[in-house]
């Protein structure tokens, strides 16, 4: 099957987010590189038993963080080069 797309919008604090600004400086990083080079991402949702969904792919785009109140929206895209694993449930 072909991986396609995944775009996931990231809510943080205004003061904590260095996860997004990782993947924010790694985006246009691989944009002035002109890299294709894939990395391995883990998503952990905020809810009881931290879920997680592992990944490798190459960000392709990112919105401009968008204040919502004390936090802060991102919008990530990533074109993913394999399935999508599932961690910890």
């Amino acid at each position: 099957l072909e991986p396609g797309e995944l775009t996931v919008k990231i809510k943080y604090r205004k003061t904590e987010n260095a996860e997004a600004k990782a993947m924010e400086d790694e985006f246009y990083g691989t944009v002035e590189d002109n890299s294709e080079a894939t990395t391995q991402y883990a998503l952990h949702y905020p809810v009881v038993g931290k879920p997680s969904r592992i990944f490798n792919g190459i960000i392709t785009s990112v919105s401009e963080p968008l204040a919502a109140g004390e936090d802060m929206v991102q919008e990530f895209k990533f074109k993913l080069s394999g399935p999508i694993e599932r961690g910890t449930w």
